[in-house]
């Protein structure tokens, strides 16, 4: 008998979208964990593309919700890499996934 080496995720955990980003001025490095995939996606943008960024996790957000019946919810974290200022980041905001009945959900 072989013991499994597949993390099971807890409740709390199957609806959410897990993301990563490295930044740095030339290139932006983001890791999703999606809870329809097995395995991370590594996905390379260019320094600064915040629409990009967007447009990435909205993409994989609208697969997942089609998958599960409803809106996953999105969990990032960064780092700054070199001389990359953290306000980079200013101003970007995810906007709360709509409900099925048409409320939105507090963002985390």
């Amino acid at each position: 008998m072989q013991a499994s080496t597949k993390v099971t995720p807890t409740a709390g955990d199957c609806d959410t979208i897990f993301v990563a980003i490295e930044l740095s001025q030339k290139t932006w490095l983001v890791t999703l964990h999606s809870p329809d995939r097995e395995r991370m996606s590594r996905h390379k943008l260019e320094g600064g593309d915040h629409a990009g960024l967007l447009v990435l996790i909205e993409r994989i957000r609208a697969k997942v919700a089609g998958k599960l019946g409803s809106a996953p919810r999105v969990v990032s974290c960064y780092e700054a890499t070199g001389s990359m200022p953290a306000a980079a980041l200013r101003g970007l905001r995810f906007a709360p996934a709509p409900q099925g009945d048409g409320s939105e959900r507090a963002s985390s």
